[in-house]
């Protein structure tokens, strides 16, 4: 028998599948809402040294040039806290050679020699750092004085070209990480982006949520914006504004009304204090959720039953004995649907189509374990036993309902089904009625 080819050409069509769910952009790696550390078994360096007062003892990823845009800030983050910020440049540049390899380490030495080879001012406009060029035409006014940067001049000038040349690195490191050259120049703007798309929801809480924007806070400002450079601008955090701004439009309806309900102004009060407002009303809010999900369940449970699904073992065993001796053949033309079959029209038996039916229509008909399972349900909610009568309230909203839609309705509005003398405003009744008869239409 010939192979089939048929796995061959599915793989090309999962790949294809996966990249575009996870890369929309080709080669583009964007931040995730899910966090993303450094593998504690990656490659590290302890890094020794004493300087001016100042004890190194930290230890620190070798980057390779293959890592996440995450794993990316951690690292400078890393860097910065514990490199830059207690050495003198020259240092600094010696230990920036020493945590990097593979790519990350051509990307370095490359910068490098670029830099020692420019000479005069012309050359300025080959760095690609827009705003390493600005710095430099700020403390270089005319073209010798630049000339003089870079042939190594004062003790001041040369701590400054060591400090850009280290700069020019982590900017070509970034744009090599972030995958896309293009948009890799606009990391910030993605970034923004992302926080921006991420919604406070049941599935991502208001702790979470705090802690991932929290965090994409640090990042901002590490990011590339080559566009606002030009005019200026830089990367910066979100203010105060904008983040009551960003904390509004990341709210689902659920978390607004209850907000709403309680008196609470986004605009009125910081972002902190707003924070802590919504992880105090949020545990109420997933509690009414779930309460709703399970009674539209329950509701679902019944209707299902009541269409007949959950047939006895005697009904289906006779059933399929009927089918064993012959009975599908004795079929004749019925005079009330015009079809050919076996037994009483259905249409006779359960109201089917306009016609009534003589035993009825079927809205309000349930098998016996339908009957059984929504007696034990309302038994939870009113401590009625099971054996107790199953015959309607006179509460005037269930007019034109059957039982499961009674607890679809009921879910809908928020009501538990033991309460008692319930009242719905006339539109809002209008509406649930309407919802429960789609949702259980057919």
């Amino acid at each position: 028998m010939a192979k089939s080819n048929r796995n061959n050409a599915e793989e090309p069509a999962k790949e294809a599948a996966k990249a575009k769910r996870v890369h929309r952009i080709s080669g583009f790696k964007p931040f995730l809402y899910d966090a993303e550390e450094w593998d504690t078994k990656s490659p590290s360096q302890i890094l020794k040294t004493t300087e001016n007062g100042n004890r190194i003892d930290n230890k620190m990823y070798i980057l390779q040039g293959d890592e996440t845009p995450e794993q990316l800030m951690l690292w400078i983050k890393n860097y910065n806290d514990k490199i830059n910020v207690a050495l003198a440049p020259a240092a600094r540049l010696t230990f920036l050679r020493r945590i990097v390899d593979k790519e990350a380490q051509t990307i370095v030495s490359n910068v490098e020699t670029a830099f020692e080879g420019y000479s005069d001012a012309e050359d300025i406009d080959l760095i690609e750092d827009q705003t390493i060029r600005d710095e430099i035409r700020d403390d270089c006014p005319d073209d010798a004085t630049i000339d003089a940067y870079f042939n190594a001049g004062n003790a001041a000038q040369k701590r400054k070209k060591i400090t850009h040349i280290i700069r020019e690195c982590m900017y070509h490191l970034k744009l090599k990480i972030f995958g896309n050259e293009t948009l890799g120049r606009s990391s910030f703007i993605q970034l923004k982006r992302s926080i921006r798309n991420m919604k406070i929801s049941p599935q991502l809480g208001v702790a979470a949520w705090s802690k991932r924007f929290d965090t994409f806070q640090l990042y901002l400002p590490m990011c590339l914006w080559d566009a606002g450079a030009k005019k200026g601008l830089y990367p910066t955090r979100y203010d105060e504004e904008n983040c009551r701004e960003i904390l509004e439009y990341a709210l689902s309806p659920v978390y607004l009304t209850k907000l709403h309900d309680d008196g609470w102004c986004l605009q009125s009060n910081t972002y902190v204090q707003s924070i802590t407002k919504l992880k105090e009303i949020e545990p109420g809010i997933l509690k009414q959720l779930k309460f709703v999900k399970e009674q539209l369940q329950q509701a679902k449970d019944i209707a299902e039953l009541q269409k007949g699904k959950g047939k006895s073992s005697s009904t289906a065993s006779s059933s399929s004995n009927r089918k064993q001796n012959g009975g599908e053949k004795r079929k004749r033309e019925c005079d009330t649907c015009g079809k050919r079959h076996a037994g009483e029209c259905w249409k006779l038996q359960n109201g089917g189509g306009n016609n009534g039916g003589r035993k009825g229509n079927n809205y309000n008909t349930f098998n016996k374990e339908a009957k059984q399972y929504m007696k034990a349900m309302f038994a939870k909610h009113t401590g009625a036993s099971s054996d107790s009568s199953d015959s309607d309230d006179d509460e005037p909203w269930k007019k034109g309902l059957n039982q499961a839609e009674q607890m679809h309705v009921l879910a809908s509005a928020g009501f538990d089904p033991s309460e008692r003398n319930i009242n719905f405003d006339p539109s809002d009744l209008k509406r649930y009625k309407k919802q429960a008869k789609r949702y259980f239409k057919g």
